[in-house]
């Protein structure tokens, strides 16, 4: 998994080598041979685990009468 320092390297070498040059983030990504669906996998997972509370097992009750 990656960290936060991660893309923050990976995002200064896009603005340095590939930007001035009009390449895209994503062709960027698949030359260093990350995808950027995994980059967006990985913010997601983040944000869920982070972000979203887990839900809680739920216990349903019938009653009769």
């Amino acid at each position: 998994m990656y960290s936060s320092e991660d893309f923050e390297k990976f995002y200064f070498q896009y603005q340095t080598e590939a930007l001035p040059h009009g390449e895209s983030l994503q062709s960027f990504g698949y030359q260093k041979s990350i995808s950027f669906a995994n980059q967006l996998n990985v913010r997601l997972r983040h944000f869920k685990k982070n972000l979203i509370m887990p839900i809680r097992n739920v216990l349903v009750i019938d009653v009769k009468g």
